[in-house]
């Protein structure tokens, strides 16, 4: 029998997470970590739990959930979605996500990209990740948006030269 396995955040970990505090590139990153992790994807466990004034208050029950743990998105006056950067970076992350998969089923080398990858996960050991371990973003993941494009475009260029 086959299934799906996918993680999720919600009020813990700290970080990764997707938390209005949170650091942007978090977002973009919880589709690397799934590749990392070799799941098959990343479950956003809500969408749209909007306390009663979303656009004036944001956080939901607050202090039981942070301010963007219960939201991804927000109730725009003619009823459409806001997306948030949050969400933006997260399809972000997804379409990174696809490439590392195309480029793998293309006969690309998984352990290259996943050294590849040390320029961003800079930890030593995926434990590091605990929270018990209180090691800070800074110390988990790189913070510079460059270094995911590098990886993204060098997977693209590699890509093209081969169809």
């Amino acid at each position: 029998m086959k299934g799906t396995l996918t993680y999720y955040v919600c009020c813990v970990p700290m970080l990764p997470n997707t938390f209005i505090c949170s650091q942007l590139l978090e977002s973009r990153l919880i589709p690397w970590l799934a590749f990392y992790l070799n799941v098959d994807g990343f479950l956003r466990w809500n969408y749209t739990v909007w306390p009663n004034d979303p656009l004036n208050k944001i956080s939901c029950h607050y202090p039981v959930y942070p301010a963007g743990d219960t939201n991804f998105v927000y109730p725009g006056k003619d009823g459409t979605p806001l997306l948030t950067l949050r969400y933006k970076l997260l399809q972000k992350g997804i379409r990174d996500y696809e490439i590392f998969r195309k480029y793998v089923a293309k006969g690309g080398h998984k352990e290259q990209l996943l050294e590849q990858m040390k320029t961003v996960f800079l930890w030593e050991s995926i434990t590091e990740l605990h929270p018990n371990r209180r090691k800070t973003r800074e110390e988990l993941f790189s913070l510079r948006d460059a270094d995911y494009e590098r990886i993204v475009s060098d997977l693209l260029r590699r890509l093209a030269e081969n169809e």
